[in-house]
């Protein structure tokens, strides 16, 4: 119980020094890739656990966050990564050859209790995405 304790300690210190960290810098809202890949394939998921990071550190931290959909992986983009004997690197390299016309999401973060800062620049964004041809269209998008 008590490394629980010291880690709770840790996060609550951390969660300070972030604050003042966008207090200093001015920063009321943070824009970041939902993920470092795109979406991924099927299984893929349980060797690709840090892809996952820029959503990770919003939730240590508490903060309201959503991800808006942005465009589309094109064609040229789907294979950027050199071959590698890393089996991350392998797994990444699969997820991201399969990954043209995948969808590419923005994460949007505010400030603690700014849940509605979050949701409107979310919906500037996604107005503003709208309006470009390779918009990831849904059947469930109004």
């Amino acid at each position: 119980m008590r490394r629980y304790w010291q880690v709770a300690e840790a996060v609550l210190d951390y969660r300070a020094r972030f604050m003042e960290a966008l207090d200093r810098d001015g920063i009321d809202v943070s824009l970041s890739p939902a993920c470092s890949l795109p979406a991924f394939t099927h299984g893929a998921s349980r060797d690709l656990i840090t892809a996952g990071g820029y959503a990770i550190l919003y939730n240590v931290l508490g903060y309201p966050a959503g991800v808006v959909p942005f465009t589309r992986v094109r064609a040229d983009e789907a294979v950027g990564r050199a071959p590698s004997r890393d089996m991350v690197e392998q797994v990444a390299l699969k997820v991201e050859q399969g990954s043209a016309g995948l969808p590419v999401g923005v994460q949007v973060v505010a400030r603690p209790w700014r849940e509605y800062v979050a949701l409107a620049v979310m919906g500037a964004i996604e107005r503003e995405a709208r309006t470009q041809s390779d918009y990831p269209q849904t059947r469930v998008t109004p």
